[in-house]
């Protein structure tokens, strides 16, 4: 069984700590640049998390000799 909240919980980790780096090596004052950063990061998490569904759904097909 695929464990959604696992998942989450580790795109969410894995997205905060590459957030956390760039704003911390970089910072900036500029509002829009800010602004983007969240998007960009907002996205990352989304295809996170797309990347981690897909092994976990690999994973589970696997077990019945689907490979995909």
């Amino acid at each position: 069984m695929i464990d959604v909240n696992k998942m989450s919980v580790s795109a969410i980790d894995e997205n905060l700590k590459k957030f956390i780096e760039v704003v911390t090596k970089n910072p900036s004052q500029n509002d829009f640049e800010s602004e983007v950063r969240v998007y960009k990061a907002l996205m990352n998490y989304s295809c996170l998390l797309l990347e981690k569904y897909h092994e976990a759904l690999k994973s589970e097909l696997a077990k019945y000799n689907i490979d995909i």
